[in-house]
This record gives C-alpha cells, structure tokens and sequence, in this order.
C-alpha cells in the first residue's frame, strides 16, 4: 500500500491486522454493531457484521454504491480534518458514524461503523425503504427481508462502542510502535556495534579491554600481532602477568603501580603515552607507548579500562639510526560519533468507555418538569387515589381518572406490591411508636402499561401526617427510568467489554480507586510481575518493586494522586525467581460527569528489552568515548557536507584548534589549494569507499603543514544511508622526514660506495679528477668548487680538479688559472689552514671569519676538508657558496667521508703516474734493444750470410766435373741453409722491429703483421684502413703495432676462428684499432688472466697501452666472436717523442 504525503506511520506497520480483525468480530458478536477500519489512503484493513442491505443491495446497485462512496468520502474527509466524531445519515436512510486513529500525533486511519437504525423503524420509516426499491428496481421482498434484518443501536451506545474501537486500535497499534521503535534501536545498536567492531578489528593500534579485577576481556587484532599472541593466549592473562616480562624501554625495571592500566584504577583519570616494553621468550623486545582510559557503569563506578597501544620499536631504532627526535607514532580506531536512540513511550491509554456513560448518567437531571414525571396522593388506610397528575397516561398509557379508579395492586407488579404494602406497615408502625423517623422511602418498579407491557418507574413515596403525627396520606413522584435502565445496561456491557479486552490485552492494565489503591489488575500484569492477583490489590503490588526504587515510586505515586495527574515511570520489578523485569507505567484519571476524580485506570509495559539495548547502547558510547577521547590519532567526524561534528583531544593537540572553535564549522585544517582534493576525497567515502591509510598534508593553526595519513570510513544511519564521516589522522611528518633522511643517508652511502668502486681503479690524472668533480657535484650544492693538492716542496696547494658547475671549458680553464695564480699557500686563509692543522672548517659567513682571504666578492660560506694519507694531509677538498649557512653538519660529514676515498685515490694516482712514466720508459728501452739487435742482426749476421751465400756459389761453379756428381748436392743442401736461415733472420728481425714500421707507418706496418700471420696460421685476414697523416709519436705506433700482434697471436692461439678483420682508423682525435674475429668468444665479464703461454695476454696489452695514455676495451661473448678495440688520444698522438 502506498504512503501518503509525508506519513511517517502506517496502521499495517504497526498493528497485526489478523488480531485486529478477530477484535473487531469479537466487538460485533457482543454487541451486535457493525464496523470497519479504513486506512488513510482508503484501503479497507477490517471489516465486521457488514450487512446484507448494504453488501447485497446498496453496493451492487452502480448508482445507489456512486452515492455511498460519495457519502464515505465526505466522512473520511471530515474525520480527517480532525473531527472527533462523525455521525450522519447516509442516502438510504442508514446511520453511519466515524471516528479517527492517531498516532504519535498524526491521523494514520479511520474507524467507521453503521449500516444500523437509531431507533425501532415505525411505519414511516418502513414505506421509505419500500419505495427505495422500487425505485432502484430491487427485489422489494428480499430488500425489505433484509431491512427488517438491520441493528437498532442506540446513539449513546453507538457513540461508546466506535470511541472503543477506535481507542482500541490505537492502544494495539501504539503498542505496536513501541515495538517497531525498540526493533529499530535495536538494530542501530547492533549496527553501530557491527561498525565498532569492524572500525576496533582494523586500527593499526593495539586495543585491549581491562575488568576491574585485572582480567583481559577483549584484545583486537593488532594486539595479536603486536603481542605476538592468539587472542585467547591474551585473555587468559591480566594486565600485570608476570608472564608479559615488563621493562622499562631500556630495559630496567617498571613498576607495577606504574602501569598505565593500574593508573587509572587508582586514580580514575585517562593516561597518555606511557612507554614500557615487554620481552618475548625468543628474548626480543616489544617497546609499546600506550593510552588508557575508564570505562563507568551507570552509577560513576569504573567498570573496565580500555587501553590503546602502539608497538614503537621500529621508531626508536630509526631514531637511533637516523639521530633524529624522537617521533610519537600512534594508531587506533576510529569510530564515528554514533547518535543516541531514544525509544519514545507508550501512547496515552484507551478512554474508557464506560466514562462516557456514566457521564450520561451524572448528566441525568431531576425532575426539571413537574409535568414529565407523575404525581400521585394515595389516603390512608384507604390505600386509593385521590390525586394522579395527567403525565401518568405518557407514562402508563391510562388516564389519571382510569388509574384513580383502579385499586393500588393495579398499578404494580405483584412483586413490587408485596413490597409497598410492607414498606407501608412499617412505617405506619413506626409513626404509632413515635418513631417516625424517616418519611421518605425509594424503589425501583415495573408497572403494568394499559398495552400490557411492563415500564421501568422510580417512586418517591413521602408520608404525609396530620396534626396529630399520624400518617394521613402518601404523597409520591413517579418517574420514568426506562433510558437510565438502558444506560446502565450499556454500561455493564461495555464494563463486561472492558474486561474481556483488559483479560487479554498483551500489556499489563490496572485499575485503583481514588486514592489510588489498586482495585484490579489483568493477567499481563500479573505475568509481568510475577504476583498473585490477590497480592497486587490494595497496595501489595508495591512489594514487587525493587527496594531501590520502592519509595522513590510510592512517594512519587502518592503525589500524582494528590495532584490529579498523570504519572508516567520507569521502575524495576522483582520477580520470585529473582528476575528483574524494568517496566514503564503510566496512569491516567477517571472522572465522573462533574470531573471529579473517581479512580486511576494504567498501564505497565515489560520494556526490560528495551533498557537493555539502551544499557549496551550507552555502554558502547561511553566504550567508544573512552577509545575516542583516550586514542593517539587524531579522530574527527564529518557530516555529509563536510562540516565538523565530531574533534577529539588528540586532534586538539596535532592540529592545535580547540573542539568548539571547529565544530558545526568546514574542516580548518584543509587550505585553499587542496579543496578539490578534499571535496573529491570526501565524496568517495559517502560513496562507499574506505579510505586505509591515504598520505596527505594538512595545515595547523599556527600555520604548520604536516604531513598525515588519513583513514576514513562512511557513517551510515539506521537504514543504511550514508550520512557523515568518520576519520583518524596520524602525524607521520616526523617519520617521513626520519625516512627521507634514512633515505638520504642510504643514497649517499650508495653514492660514496659507487664512488669507492670506481676510485679503487687505478686511473690516470684526468680521469681521476673528472670522477672527483662528478661526486661533488651529485653530493652538495655549491657556487665553486676545487680539490687541491698539496706540493711538498713549494707548500702551495695546486688545483688537481675544478668544478665548472656545467659552465663550460672555458670557465674552467678561466678558474684553474684564476686559483693557480692566487697562490694558495699552506697556512694561509681558509684551505691554507686546513692543510696546516688537518682539521675540517665549516664557515656559515665567511666575512666574519679572519682566516678568510676575499679571493671572490660573491662567495659568502665555505666547506674545507683535508685530504689525508694517515696522518699526512696531501691536499683539501673546498666548496664555496653565494648563500649565507649553505652547508649543514651533514654536508661535512659526507665530504669528510669522501675526502677519504679522494685522498687515497689521489695517492694512486701519483704513484700510477709515476709507474706509468717508468713504464713508458721501459717500453722506450725496450723497443731500443729490439731496433739495435734487429740492426746487429741485419749488419753482422746478414751480411755474413750473404758472404758465405755467394762463396758456396763460387765454389759450386769452380767444381771439376768429376767432383760435382758428388759435391754438388752437399753444396746445394749448403746454399738452401743459407738461404733459410737469411729468411729467418729476417723474420726475427721484423719480430724485433718491423723496418716497414718506421719506413711506412702504422697501417702498413700491421697489413705486413697480418700476411705474415696469413702465411704461418692459414687465416683469412682483411686490414682496413689509410696510412694516418699526420703519423702518431713513434711510440705510439709501436704500441699499437704490438697491441694488434698480441690481439693475433691470442686469435691464432685461443679463438679457433677462420676470418679476422682488422681496421686502423683516426676517429675524433683518436688512432683507434679494431681486431674482430668469428671465433669462439669468451665471457668478457670475468677479470682477465695472464695467457698461459706466457705472453702478454689482455692484461700486458692494457698495461701497454695505459702506459702511453690509451685505452683497450674487449667486446666477446661465448660463441659469438671478439672484439678487442685499442685507442690513444690525439694529444697523445700528436705529441711524444721523435721517431728519429
């Protein structure tokens, strides 16, 4: 059924419409009224004793049913518009009547009754109904069959019986929406419980509730975690088991009494962030920081402790690794500000039905007309009429002349004569004895009418006497009391209807008398309190209220009596089981048709259900208050439009607004800049989504921004919409900066390790100096920048590496002459003194500083660390900056770090220049041996081969003819031995030092290298490459003409290959060789091995080349050929010694 407009409550919503119908039968069967109950929207809820006229005749017929609707239409509006009571003739001539159903204020239904006569149908009345049939065309026997089948219910009992039906469906669907409320709290609680639970399962923090005798009762899901044990392992402990192994943080002793739990036992205040640890029986360490505060029962009394706590181990081992201060890290729940339910009472009690008749009887007047009631004079001893006034034939139906004619026993009953006549002796023996005493007697007749039937009369008789005293006559009033009988009936009956609803109604009902003594109560009570009937009159029910709230309910009962009001309580009862049931009673006044107070009639409903989930819903706020008010994080509430409705202490303390400065109010803490960003954060959580530890940066009042990380759920009301926010914000600043720091720190020992890497290889000055300026420049910021290098014998300090910050060769070059030419003296200035002492110096301004020699205008700091070797400083590191403070403590310790591996590599590098220069040297000798043996060998040997080549000649042409069969193949054999070991001379010559080398020139020199390896090895050999012009210093291309014959011995040796090209080439002032091969490879990556045949291998070939300023790179993987690529620089190239 649809809902109207903005009705908040439906009759079907609240009252079993089944039960309501076996009521409304029940009402029919006893009185014989018909009824209905009718929604607001027109839908028919019940309907009881409907009568034929109307269900077979009025509403089949489509005209006569158009005007009934009309007429219930028009009824239903005015019932609407707030009529109490409706009553009207329908358009066929039949009494209806209504009267509305309020609930909580609001009309929800209408209960209608009718389809009856207001009184016996005379002829009249029966000819109308005759010609309504026909005038509808209607079976006229069966409808007038049907008429004569109609109630006839009198208004005043018409009027009773709709007021109690509708009182009646008001009082069920009252009770009704008490339930439907105590279903809804109870829902609300236990959705609020749900989310609790969910909010307290999910907290980063540890939380843990405490009886007050110690006991753990509850642990969540980080306590697990944090404790390291299953939760039932933590609840089978209290809170200062011996077992938990508590320390202090540095692990010395913790008292017990300074627990923070035992704390607030002792003094009943919250504690914050007490630190302490506990040891493991692995014997590692937990150090905990830990939030408690009470829990109250409803009398003040602490009743348990909630605790919170966060395991800050990790934090102070970073604060120890990362130097810094020391960071609160704190998690707990958060828990949405949930709003209080309040079960609304039980509507006011039915008006009773009864009232309204009596109020009719106390209405009833006396005789306001003489002429209404009858007058008679009976004369003594006679005992006959002398008087009867004409009213009598209203009443009787008899003429007053007829009635004085007649003798008395005429005009009473048998019964009732027997009575008079003994009345009448009395007094008449009374009168004889003098004590007449009472002269007026009362009796209710029946008297005989002139039709035969009996009329109910009441008769004041008052004795008349004579100047004597003696009774003369009697002198009475008759009145006729047939509609007082019938109120009075009516009453019985509803009293009887009273009864039967109060025996069965489903809350307990009692009645007292004026002063409030209890004069009945139904078995619902009875059940209720588990008393007797019999023991609840009077005032036994009293015993069966709790004795602490026994006199409060007396004394406070008494006065509602007292003052005539209602009294409306909440109580407890005791029943003799020893259950407590919590009941709310309420009672309203009877009065009588004046007003006056004739007793209570109340009600007493079993709302224990409800005070229980009142009880667990307040304990569930104040639990979640104490966690709120108690927890690290700082939890806010949000409604849906984002303003504040919820700003705990800890949100006080991290953002630094007071609660009553934020709430009702947008958030604060959000700047211009990051509304979007909140706007659209927020419309995602009433979206739905949970929001689990997003980072943000919020502002404080003094204008701080602080990094935080933010979790957030919806808070949805009892049916599920979502209508606010709950959030909790943690400061992480401290620990992001920790972090960053950490990180930093890493970087840097990542960088300086890299740097260690490289400088352990021995490099060449340049080289050296490059990676040096590189590593500055990645480590610090600075305007200038230089290594210098002390010189023992002069004391200067010489710049051995230049920063150009990116600024060009050219600046360089500007700035090596600029601080050469400054002459820094050992001793002298800020770097001079460094070198002197060996001590860093760290210069915020350096204008302030009068070691300072103003070698530049700009520079305003300065960063100078020595470079030792042990204890001999062999130079400085400086760095200079335009900026005022432009380097920190840990610029210095990362420099000095560095300084250390500079100052080493610095070392090697000198010594490698110098075995670099002995080398070269070496090489130089080398090659003189081998051009002056080649020389000897060519002058000496050679010649005297060619000698001895053309004397064997001599002598074979000379030979007689009888010796040349014999001689000349001795002689031949001779010649070719000459001839071989001439050749082999000259390749020994050529090995030593190819002639072409110096006559032709590197490109040839390896074209002939590469033949001659062709012919020995049967390679496929290719040479590339131009004659170089200008040709490189002779030891260049010595260096690399050996170089290429160690690349193909080890080819001819190890690669097992069958093609070999080989390229000589200039490539950007470079003389670059390439020796490629298809051979088996090798992996490159491993560190290369002197050649087992004792030749140079890889690692005599780099050494050689070095050794003049080049450099060797080899190129091979397994199965895939190598490259060995040999290159000098142009300025070594061009630049050496003379080849002559």
């Amino acid at each position: 059924m649809a809902r109207e407009g903005n009705m908040r409550y439906q009759l079907t919503d609240l009252v079993d419409i089944a039960q309501l119908q076996e009521l409304t039968d029940a009402l029919y069967e006893a009185t014989g009224i018909p009824s209905a109950i009718i929604a607001a929207d027109g839908e028919i809820l019940t309907s009881s004793g409907w009568q034929r006229i109307c269900t077979e005749f009025h509403r089949r017929h489509p005209e006569i049913e158009r005007a009934c609707i009309e007429s219930d239409t028009r009824l239903r509006d005015r019932t609407a518009a707030g009529d109490p009571f409706v009553v009207y003739e329908c358009p066929m001539g039949l009494v209806d009547a209504s009267s509305p159903i309020v609930i909580d204020g609001e009309h929800v239904a209408s209960v209608f009754s009718g389809q009856v006569l207001a009184a016996p149908p005379d002829a009249a009345v029966a000819q109308r109904f005759r010609d309504q049939a026909r005038a509808f065309g209607l079976d006229e026997e069966a409808y007038l069959a049907a008429f004569r089948e109609l109630p006839v219910v009198p208004p005043e009992q018409f009027r009773a019986a709709l007021r109690f039906l509708a009182r009646l469906a008001e009082l069920v669907a009252s009770l009704g929406l008490l339930r439907k409320r105590e279903l809804a709290a109870s829902r609300a609680l236990q959705e609020s419980a749900a989310r609790l639970a969910a909010i307290v399962e999910t907290v980063p923090s540890g939380i843990a509730i405490v009886a007050a005798d110690g006991r753990i009762t509850f642990a969540n899901a980080a306590a697990e975690a944090i404790l390291r044990l299953q939760r039932d392992e933590i609840t089978a402990r209290t809170y200062n088991a011996p077992a938990w192994r508590i320390t202090a943080a540095d692990g010395g002793p913790f008292p017990d009494e300074d627990l923070p739990v035992a704390r607030v036992l002792r003094t009943g205040a919250r504690v914050e962030d007490v630190v302490h640890a506990i040891e493991h029986p692995d014997g590692s360490r937990t150090v905990l920081s830990i939030n408690a505060a009470p829990l109250r029962d409803e009398l003040g009394n602490i009743s348990a402790v909630v605790a919170s706590f966060t395991d800050i181990s990790e934090r102070t081992r970073a604060e120890r690794k990362a130097r810094e201060s020391e960071a609160e890290l704190r998690r707990l729940l958060e828990l949405s500000d949930q709003s209080r339910l309040t079960l609304l009472s039980i509507a006011e009690d039915h008006q009773r039905t009864e009232a309204a008749l009596r109020e009719s009887e106390a209405r009833y007047r006396l005789i306001a007309d003489h002429a209404s009631d009858v007058i008679w004079v009976l004369e003594l001893p006679e005992l006959r009429f002398s008087y009867v006034s004409p009213s009598v034939e209203r009443l009787r139906g008899f003429t007053p002349e007829e009635v004085m004619a007649q003798p008395l026993a005429a005009a009473l009953t048998p019964e009732d004569y027997g009575w008079f006549l003994d009345e009448l002796a009395r007094h008449l023996e009374a009168a004889s004895a003098g004590k007449l005493s009472q002269r007026t007697f009362v009796r209710e007749l029946r008297q005989p009418r002139k039709d035969g039937s009996l009329v109910a009369t009441e008769v004041v008789v008052t004795v008349v006497t004579d100047e004597n005293d003696k009774p003369a006559r009697l002198v009475g009033v008759t009145r006729d009391i047939t509609a007082r009988k019938a109120a009075e009936r009516a009453l019985r009956e509803s009293e009887q209807r009273y009864m039967t609803l109060a025996e069965s109604a489903p809350v307990g009902i009692f009645r007292t008398d004026r002063e409030g003594a209890t004069t009945y109560v139904n078995p619902r009570w009875c059940e209720i309190a588990g008393m007797a009937r019999e023991e609840a009159l009077g005032w036994g029910w009293l015993r069966a209220v709790h004795p602490d709230d026994r006199d409060d309910l007396a004394a406070g009962w008494a006065q509602a009596v007292k003052e005539g009001r209602e009294s409306p309580a909440e109580y407890r009862l005791v029943r003799p089981d020893g259950s407590v049931a919590w009941v709310l009673g309420r009672a309203v006044a009877e009065r009588d048709s004046d007003g006056a107070i004739v007793g209570w009639v109340g009600t007493t409903t079993d709302i224990t259900e409800r005070r229980r989930a009142e009880e667990e819903l307040r304990a569930a706020e104040a639990f979640q208050r104490a966690v709120i008010e108690s927890s690290p994080l700082a939890i806010l509430s949000l409604a849906a439009d984002g303003t504040v409705t919820g700003w705990n202490p800890a949100a006080e303390r991290l953002f630094g607004w007071r609660a009553e400065e934020v709430l009702g109010r947008p958030l604060p803490i959000v700047d211009e800049g990051q509304q979007e960003e909140f706007a659209a954060l927020r419309q995602r959580v009433l979206a739905g989504e949970v929001l689990d530890g997003v980072e943000l940066a919020r502002r404080t009042r003094d204008g701080r921004l602080l990094d935080v990380r933010l979790w957030a759920a919806p808070v949805p009301d009892p049916g599920g919409a979502t209508v606010g926010i709950m959030a909790s914000m943690e400061d992480i600043t401290e620990r992001k900066a920790a972090a960053a720091a950490l990180a930093r720190r890493a970087a840097e020992l990542s960088m300086v390790h890299r740097v260690g890497q490289q400088l352990r290889a021995l490099m060449a000055p340049q080289q050296l100096a490059d990676v040096m300026i590189r590593t500055m420049e990645e480590l610090l910021n600075y305007r200038f920048g230089a290594v210098l290098l002390l010189d023992d014998a002069s004391g200067r300090l010489v710049p051995f590496a230049l920063s150009d910050q990116g600024r060009g060769p050219e600046f360089a070059a500007r700035d090596r002459e600029y601080v050469t030419n400054a002459e820094i003296v050992k001793g002298r200035g800020i770097t001079g003194w460094v070198a002197a002492t060996g001590e860093s110096v760290r210069v915020g301004d350096v204008r302030r500083d009068p070691r300072y020699i103003p070698l530049r205008e700009e520079v305003l700091s300065e960063l100078c660390v020595p470079l030792r070797i042990g204890d001999t400083v062999i130079g400085v590191i400086n760095v200079e900056s335009t900026e005022l403070d432009a380097f920190t403590a840990d610029d210095q310790r990362l420099l000095e770090t560095v300084a250390d591996q500079f100052a080493a590599a610095a070392h090697n590098a000198r010594l490698f220049a110098q075995v670099r220069g002995l080398a070269a040297r070496l090489v130089e000798v080398e090659e003189r041996q081998r051009q002056d043996i080649a020389r000897e060998l060519h002058d000496r040997v050679g010649q005297t081969l060619t000698a001895l080549g053309l004397n064997l000649s001599v002598v074979a042409s000379a030979l007689p003819e009888a010796a040349r069969e014999t001689l000349a193949p001795v002689l031949h054999d001779a010649q070719e031995l000459v001839t071989t070991a001439a050749r082999e001379i000259r390749d020994v010559m050529a090995e030593l030092r190819p002639p072409v080398l110096d006559d032709y020139g590197l490109a040839a020199a390896v074209r002939f290298e590469a033949e001659r390896v062709r012919r020995r090895a049967g390679l496929e050999i290719t040479v590339s490459g131009d004659d170089l012009d200008p040709r490189p210093p002779a030891a260049v291309e010595t260096t690399l003409f050996r170089a290429v014959q160690e690349a193909l011995t080890n080819v001819v040796k190890h690669a097992r290959a069958s093609r070999v090209e080989v390229t000589v080439a200039r490539v950007d002032g470079a003389v670059r060789v390439v020796v490629a091969d298809d051979g088996v490879g090798f992996d490159a990556t491993l560190p290369p091995r002197r050649g087992e045949s004792g030749g140079w291998g890889i690692l005599g070939m780099r050494e050689r080349v070095e050794a003049v300023g080049g450099t060797v790179s080899v190129e091979s993987t397994k199965g895939s050929g190598t490259r060995v690529i040999i290159e000098v620089g142009e300025d070594n190239a061009r630049h050496g010694p003379d080849r002559r």
